[in-house]
C-alpha cells in the first residue's frame, strides 16, 4: 500500500472539516446539518431498542453450553447494530444534503483552483425552477450510487445473520463497503460539475483505489460516531473535491501530455495547497 496515497485521502477529508464552516460555505452546510440533527434525534429513539433485541435474538440461537460466547457476541453485535444505525443516518443525510452539495463542491473547486466557473444566464422568474432542476439532477445521480450500495448492503446483512462468524466479520466488511460508497457519493458531485459521467467516475475510482478507500473509510469511521456523523458529509463533499483535483488518476490528467502531475481541473501553476 502506498502510504503517501493513503495520507492524501485522509488529508483531503481533514481539509474539508477545516473548511466547511468558513465564510461562503456555511449557507451550504448548516441547513442540511440542522435538518439531519432533527432526524437523527428521532431515529436514535427508535433504534436504541433494536440493539438489545438483535443481541438477544442472536444469543437465543446458541445452546447453554456455548453461553461463554456471549462475551464475544455481545460486543460485536452492539458494534454492528451501531454501525447500521449510524450509516442509516448518513444515508438519510446524503439525500438531505444532495440539493446543496453541487454548489458546495463548486465553491470548493473555485477556492482551490482560483477559477470561477461561468454561470448560465437565468431568465427572470426562472431561478427557483433552475435550482429545482439542479437538485433533481443531483438526486438522480445520487440514486445511481444507491443502486450499487443497497444490494451490497443486503449481502452484508446476510453475513451478519451467520451466527458467531457473521458478527465478527460484519464490522470490517461493512466499513469497507460504506467507505467505498461514501467516496463514490461525495466524488460524484465534483465529477458531475466537470461533466464526467457516473460510469467514467467509477472507472477512475478503480484506477486510484488507495486514496479513494482511505478517504472513504475515514469518512465511514467518523460517520459511525454519534454527532460527528451529522457533520461529516459536508466536510466529505469539500474533501472529495480536493481529492479529485490533486489526484491525476481521478481528474484524468495522467492521460494528458505535458507537465507530469498537472491536474485537468487545476491549470499549471495553480496552487492546491491548503489555505
Amino acid at each position: 500500500m502506498n502510504l503517501k496515497n493513503s495520507f492524501s485521502g485522509f488529508s483531503c477529508l481533514l481539509y474539508g472539516f477545516r473548511t466547511m464552516l468558513k465564510e461562503g460555505y456555511r449557507m451550504y452546510t448548516l441547513l442540511p446539518v440542522l435538518i439531519n440533527a432533527v432526524l437523527m434525534t428521532a431515529a436514535i429513539y427508535l433504534f436504541m431498542g433494536a440493539v438489545g433485541r438483535g443481541t438477544n435474538w442472536v444469543l437465543s440461537m446458541f445452546p447453554d453450553w456455548m453461553s461463554f460466547l456471549r462475551w464475544i457476541i455481545i460486543p460485536f453485535a452492539f458494534i454492528s447494530m451501531m454501525l447500521i444505525c449510524a450509516y442509516l443516518f448518513v444515508a438519510v443525510e446524503s439525500i438531505v444534503i444532495c440539493p446543496f452539495a453541487s454548489f458546495l463542491a463548486e465553491k470548493a473547486e473555485q477556492d482551490i483552483t482560483g477559477k470561477v466557473r461561468q454561470q448560465p444566464e437565468i431568465p427572470a422568474g426562472k431561478y427557483p425552477a433552475w435550482i429545482a432542476g439542479i437538485a433533481w439532477h443531483s438526486l438522480k445521480r445520487t440514486a445511481r450510487s444507491y443502486c450499487f450500495y443497497l444490494p451490497c448492503a443486503l449481502l452484508c446483512l446476510i453475513i451478519f445473520l451467520i451466527p458467531a462468524v457473521g458478527q465478527v466479520l460484519f464490522p470490517v466488511v461493512w466499513l469497507l463497503l460504506s467507505g467505498w460508497w461514501l467516496a463514490m457519493q461525495n466524488l460524484d458531485y465534483v465529477f458531475d460539475n466537470n461533466g464526467i459521467s457516473f460510469a467514467e467516475m467509477s472507472r477512475r475510482m478503480r484506477k486510484s483505489p488507495v486514496p479513494v478507500i482511505s478517504f472513504g473509510c475515514l469518512t465511514a469511521a467518523i460517520a459511525a460516531v454519534p454527532v460527528a456523523n451529522i457533520l461529516v458529509l459536508p466536510a466529505a463533499v469539500i474533501g472529495a473535491t480536493r481529492l479529485f483535483l490533486v489526484d491525476p488518476k481521478l481528474n484524468g490528467s495522467e492521460a494528458l501530455t505535458g507537465e507530469a502531475g498537472t491536474s485537468a481541473a487545476v491549470e499549471p501553476g495553480t496552487s492546491v495547497t491548503e489555505k
